[in-house]
């Protein structure tokens, strides 16, 4: 069992999290393993599902013991690779194998290579390699070979330890070593190898000093490997095959395969190790029998044609050849582990090169050609979404009907001169593909809208499909839409993005055009006026229109509009809050424990109930249970205690049958004016804003209240994992702010206090808007703060201690106000068999409207909030008196 569990502040400090996304995991497509731990046999079982953000976290904090399988699983790519010292097999002991791990890490410098040594947690360690960008497994694991066997290493162990999937996984730096029970991680020059310990909460800063090597050393260091490490142990094809291969190839006499004649025709493509590609070659040469002299012209000829970009030490023709040359040579010696395979020539495709196995002229009119490159190598994914937006707005444009037939034909036409490398290949989420499928479907659905988009770049559009075009379209003119703000929202995403793409370029192009002759002044007028035009472009007309524009349906409202607001049973607050609860707005109420908080809020949402209007009650911590027997102890009267426990049960209770008699009387009351328009939902942590959001739009609400903001997710699984409370708190009052705002309907969302606050409160301290804990994001969302306390407190320490109520704490700070209270304690006394007590509602922030500080009595058996009316309310038009 794992026992070293660390704090949450360290998780949360140490940034572990985005050094690990940084430099070795992806975010999506990533196997991993957990590891196992019975007697003393350790294992690692492979997952059937992807890495999440949730199991790194409990490997940080010490849950499990974490594995990763390093290649991606989609695309065949790594972002890191490390080689394995194990003792006893590598070296005797802990000292030589730390010797051993940075004479590597110096090779790996003589190789203009950055290294990094983690401490295994156990019994040896890991030397790492950290690429700038994804780059094939098979090229890390041949870069990790060369830097073994320049330092005359026999390498027993690398990762990835596969070039496609992975049979084994590396247990992910951090987390905890089950046999030994010490943390594995990166060290520095303080590590004692005779004393091996990591410190978890350093390691986040350790790593972000870490340098990610470029693609070319990387590259470079293959060149060290030797030819028969390169072909290893995969792909080896029986003798039987290679002899129908080698017939195969036989039959084509003096010509070459497609595959072959693209090879000479076009080089080896940029994303294809340039010794990989020579030994396709070799491999094609042997197996058709030709001698180093029949072979080095295809050679000579694939070097010529390969492009002057491409990332190889060789840099003339020559030393391409010679390469060659040496490859054969050393390959010949082992002709049988050399043999042809059509993947070794597909390998690499759709990568940065954009080839496929349609552009080799791999089909069945080949001898060689195998199904299952039709599955490996499929058609390249296109971006249908940037494709049918130029198709609309281009039909749109020229007045013509944006007919599904017509958009097929303006997106064939696009996709005819589609230049193929350019394709997005970005990795997005399932939300923004779904984000840009809502935009496009609205233009489908909607084709007026079509010209308002116009000024929306098309690199805007970052998702790609494989879908049929014609398909593709036809689930575009049913899918559902979001409401118009909503979709003013998306298509504000897509503009942003598509200026960042342009202006990128544009940039891009200014730098060249200033190593030109071109003078400074005409290469920056004219980039200023470019760059002014994307300014431009960056914010929809729509949203700055002159406010005369707005007049019409503003006055209308304004006349003749529903009511603006959902008053309570307090004059006073209602005063305060200009008539109640406001549409639109968000209100935020916080309290030190066992205030009442949740007792006020549901106290206000059965009232709005009573009125007719729909009210969802979203609770965090209680039951509907809960909720209905306290709503139905405060509409009947009724101790809550007495219904919890079932009293009418018991034949000892005295006052069994008024009791049975008056709840069964009530609950009929109960169910016709209050439970018609109530929604108690018993919400888990899938209940975030969004989803929220789509309950109360869904059931019409009219108000929204939420017990409490702390508990909610933010819909967001990487902030939600991390213990980020003020991003993620932050991110849930925002929210829940549009929230309000988006559905026009007054949000309220219970807060807690901060610790401070708490202790302030209790020695007969004031509340403010600083109170509210995790966030002053929440304050600053919040158009309404209203700070809650109840109870007795103490005033002073030893004998100068003094115990007072909320009432005359009001007093002590408007003294003129004392005779009023004290006539209000004699008309409303404190009832201790309804555990009564009195609350102050302060009013510390009301953007639109004054403050105050409400008085009532709180009666927790019944969950009741009386108004006590010291105020005025005169001129308050709801002068209701009832006791509810």
């Amino acid at each position: 069992m794992i026992t070293n569990v660390v704090s949450e502040k360290s998780v949360t400090d140490n940034g572990l999290f985005e050094q690990y996304y940084r430099l070795m995991l992806f975010e999506d497509n990533q196997r991993y393993a957990v590891g196992i731990l019975e007697g003393n046999a350790l294992s690692y079982p492979h997952q059937k599902d992807f890495l999440t953000t949730s199991k790194v976290e409990k490997s940080i904090s010490g849950e499990l013991s974490l594995g990763v399988m390093l290649i991606q699983t989609s695309t065949n790519l790594v972002k890191a690779g490390c080689i394995d010292i194990d003792t006893p097999r590598d070296a005797k002991d802990l000292s030589e194998g730390l010797a051993l791990a940075k004479k590597l890490q110096e090779t790996a410098k003589e190789l203009n290579l950055k290294a990094y040594i983690e401490f295994s947690g156990n019994r040896g360690y890991h030397l790492w390699i950290f690429a700038n960008k994804p780059i094939f497994a098979g090229v890390m694991m041949d870069c990790l070979k060369g830097i073994a066997q320049k330092a005359n290493f026999k390498v027993d162990e690398i990762f990835p330890n596969h070039r496609s999937k992975e049979s084994k996984c590396i247990k992910l730096p951090g987390t905890t070593h089950l046999k030994s029970n010490k943390r594995c991680g990166f060290i520095d020059d303080s590590f004692n190898p005779t004393q091996p310990e990591v410190d978890l909460s350093l390691q986040g800063e350790l790593m972000a000093g870490f340098v990610q090597n470029d693609s070319s050393p990387i590259i470079e260091a293959v060149d060290q490997v030797s030819f028969d490490e390169i072909i290893g142990k995969d792909n080896q094809l029986t003798n039987q095959e290679k002899q129908a291969i080698t017939e195969k190839l036989k039959a084509f006499g003096d010509n070459h395969p497609s595959c072959i004649n693209h090879l000479m025709g076009n080089g080896i493509p940029l994303d294809i190790d340039y010794n990989h590609g020579n030994l396709t070659l070799v491999r094609y040469c042997l197996t058709r029998g030709y001698t180093l002299k029949e072979s080095l012209p295809l050679a000579k000829t694939v070097a010529e044609n390969t492009s002057l970009n491409h990332p190889t030490s060789k840099t003339t023709i020559e030393a391409k050849a010679n390469n060659f040359k040496s490859a054969f040579n050393s390959a010949k010696n082992n002709p049988d582990g050399y043999g042809w395979e059509c993947s070794y020539a597909m390998e690499g495709c759709g990568g940065k090169s954009g080839v496929y196995a349609k552009d080799r002229g791999c089909s069945n009119q080949c001898s060689l050609y195998s199904k299952k490159l039709n599955t490996l190598y499929s058609p390249p994914k296109l971006p249908l979404n940037s494709f049918i937006y130029q198709a609309a707005i281009k039909l749109s444009s020229e007045g013509k009907e944006p007919c599904k037939s017509q958009i097929m034909r303006q997106c064939e036409n696009l996709i005819s001169s589609y230049d193929i490398s350019g394709i997005i290949k970005d990795n997005i989420s399932d939300s923004r593909l779904l984000l840009e499928k809502e935009v496009i479907a609205n233009i489908i659905q909607n084709p007026e809208s079509a010209l308002g988009l116009m000024e929306i770049y098309p690199d805007g559009f970052k998702g790609v499909t494989d879908k049929n075009l014609s398909q593709y379209i036809d689930e575009l003119m049913i899918l559902s839409l979001p409401n118009e703000e909503t979709l003013r929202e998306y298509v504000e995403v897509i503009r942003e993005e598509g200026i960042k793409v342009v202006a990128k370029k544009h940039l891009e192009e200014t730098a060249k055009e200033l190593d030109s002759e071109e003078t400074v002044i005409n290469t920056l007028t004219q980039s200023i006026d470019t760059t002014e035009g994307l300014l431009n472009k960056s914010v929809d007309n729509k949203s700055i229109a002159v406010l005369y524009d707005h007049l019409p349906s503003l006055i209308e409202n304004l006349y003749h509009g529903e009511s603006v607001a959902i008053p309570t049973l307090s004059p006073h607050l209602n005063n305060i809050l200009n008539g109640g609860f406001q549409k639109g707005k968000l209100y935020v109420i916080a309290a030190p424990p066992a205030s009442g908080k949740t007792t006020f809020c549901s106290w206000v949402a059965d009232y709005a109930s009573i009125q007719g209007y729909k009210v969802c009650y979203g609770a965090y911590e209680m039951s509907r249970e809960e909720m209905f027997v306290n709503s139905l102890a405060r509409f009947a009267g009724v101790k809550s205690n007495l219904i919890e426990g079932r009293k009418w049960r018991y034949e000892d209770y005295p006052e069994k049958d008024s009791l049975e008699k008056k709840l069964n009387e009530k609950i009929v009351e109960y169910a016709e004016e209050i439970a018609q328009n109530a929604y108690y939902l018993e919400c888990d942590d899938t209940y975030n804003p969004q989803k929220l959001r789509l309950v109360a739009k869904k059931i019409e609400a009219d108000l929204l209240v939420v017990d409490y903001l702390q508990l909610l997710t933010s819909g967001d699984e990487k902030l939600d994992n991390t213990f980020q409370e003020t991003l993620r708190v932050s991110k849930i009052a925002t929210e829940l702010k549009r929230l309000a705002r988006d559905l026009n309907i007054p949000v309220i969302a219970i807060s807690d206090i901060n610790k401070k606050a708490y202790q302030d409160s209790m020695v007969g301290g004031e509340l403010d808007m600083g109170a509210l804990r995790d966030s002053f994001k929440i304050a600053h969302s919040a158009d309404v703060i209203m700070l809650l306390q109840s109870g007795v407190i103490s005033i002073g320490k030893g004998d100068n201690k003094t115990f007072t109520d909320q009432l005359q704490l009001y007093a002590n700070k408007y003294p003129q106000k004392q005779s009023a209270i004290d006539s209000l304690k004699e008309s409303y006394e404190l009832n201790s068999s309804t555990a009564d007590t009195y609350s102050r509602m302060t009013i510390v922030k009301n953007r639109g409207g004054k403050l105050g500080e409400p008085l009532f009595l709180y009666s927790k058996a019944l969950h009741t909030f009386k108004p006590l009316p010291l105020e005025n309310d005169s001129d308050n038009h709801n002068n209701t008196t009832a006791d509810f």
